[in-house]
């Protein structure tokens, strides 16, 4: 329905009084007469104008017509939040709308200014979630439109925190790392580990741990599954090379002669270095062991 000024159905009156009317026969009667404003869904109108002094009238009609205003159509947007990890999104709003119902279609930030038709925002639109309020117009059909709205939703990246991890050399320049050790937050994604960024960022391949590695970079990959928004990190390993010793025997020393008891000097460029002999306790020593037992003996240094 539509509310009509039936005034406006009547360009001339001809000296007469107007009266409006549902029938022919009510208009020729002059009674039954409608008034003004009048809602109706559409039909004819008839016009009765009766001349006061003479008495006399006349009568015509007109119609009565109502267009259906469009119907648009929306669905709600979510979308993860852009790498730039700000909490925003890049939507594309016509995504947004199912159906325009034969209207053009223009985007508003709020109810009125979508029943103004101004003004209008574009798309695509970047937002940490919103309204949108949509329009759809049909030109040149007495100004008809319709309005709904659907809503913009930014999903949360998950933010993981690394650490760099650091072993000894095992002695072939490589260290089993424990990777799992290197993320210190999932920030409740689950996690998993790549190569390089490209593969953390299409989730495959992926890598096990632990990792015998001579050392990289390791990417990290935090997944959550009930919103299909990830985050990546990564970490380094490093592999510490073994500390150079250099060990020398006593010239001419037997163990199994007691004036001269077993002795040997270990020496090494790396200053610092804690020494352990035959698995004992690790202590800052001179280098320098004496009065061993005859036999095999081993020595280990480490840098703290």
């Amino acid at each position: 329905t539509a509310s009509f000024n039936l005034n406006n159905g009547v360009t001339g009156a001809d000296g007469g009084t107007i009266t409006f009317h549902s029938t022919q026969a009510a208009a020729n009667a002059g009674t039954g007469a409608l008034s003004t404003p009048y809602v109706s869904s559409g039909g004819t109108i008839y016009v009765r104008s009766t001349n006061a002094t003479t008495t006399c009238w006349g009568t015509n009609s007109f119609t009565l017509t109502v267009n259906d205003n469009p119907d648009p159509l929306t669905t709600n947007l979510t979308l993860c939040e852009s790498g730039a990890d700000n909490g925003t999104a890049s939507f594309n709003l016509n995504n947004g709308v199912t159906g325009a119902d034969g209207g053009t279609i223009t985007f508003h930030t709020s109810q009125a200014f979508a029943d103004a038709g101004t003004p209008t925002i574009s798309s695509p639109r970047v937002s940490s979630g919103e309204t949108i309020y949509v329009r759809s117009s049909i030109a040149g059909d007495q100004g008809c439109y319709g309005t709904s709205s659907f809503t913009l939703t930014v999903n949360d990246n998950p933010d993981i925190t690394t650490s760099n991890l650091k072993l000894c050399d095992s002695g072939d320049g490589t260290a089993s790392f424990n990777l799992n050790n290197g993320v210190t937050g999932a920030d409740g994604g689950t996690i998993t580990f790549h190569t390089s960024q490209a593969f953390a960022d299409a989730g495959t391949p992926t890598i096990s741990s632990p990792r015998v590695s001579s050392g990289e970079t390791i990417y990290v990959r935090s997944y959550k599954a009930s919103t299909g928004c990830y985050g990546t990190n990564s970490f380094t390993l490093t592999v510490d090379p073994l500390p150079p010793l250099t060990i020398q025997i006593a010239p001419n020393d037997c163990f199994s002669d007691p004036i001269n008891p077993g002795k040997f000097v270990v020496t090494s460029t790396t200053a610092g270095l804690k020494f352990s002999l035959d698995g004992g306790t690790f202590a800052v020593y001179t280098g320098e062991y004496t009065g061993l037992a005859p036999g095999s003996h081993s020595i280990k240094a480490k840098d703290d």
